[in-house]
């Protein structure tokens, strides 16, 4: 991966547990905005994930970070929050990771 090929911005959204004096609840802050290459996954993956009504899934390629991120995240890319369904660091290089998320809503 190129540096270069890191060409779109994607925030970074961590769970937090917001206390309003009455009761808790849970809500996404941004933590991290970061340079990304993003890809639309193909058809063919979103039918073996057995969708059963169609969904947008990206694979996003960002820097090695040292946050904590994990299935409970969300990106937010081009107006759009994404849940975070799986990450791991790409191929066989350790300075980036590939992040798989799919469209909320």
């Amino acid at each position: 991966m190129q540096i270069a090929e890191l060409n779109k911005r994607v925030a970074l959204l961590s769970p937090q547990t917001v206390d309003n004096g009455l009761k808790s609840a849970l809500a996404y802050q941004t933590v991290a905005t970061v340079w990304a290459n993003v890809k639309y996954a193909s058809d063919a993956v979103r039918w073996r994930a057995n969708a059963e009504t169609p969904k947008t899934i990206i694979r996003v390629t960002i820097r090695k970070t040292s946050l904590q991120i994990d299935h409970k995240w969300r990106l937010r890319f081009g107006g759009a929050d994404y849940d975070v369904d799986g990450i791991k660091p790409r191929y066989n290089d350790e300075q980036f990771y590939e992040i798989t998320a799919i469209k909320r809503g």
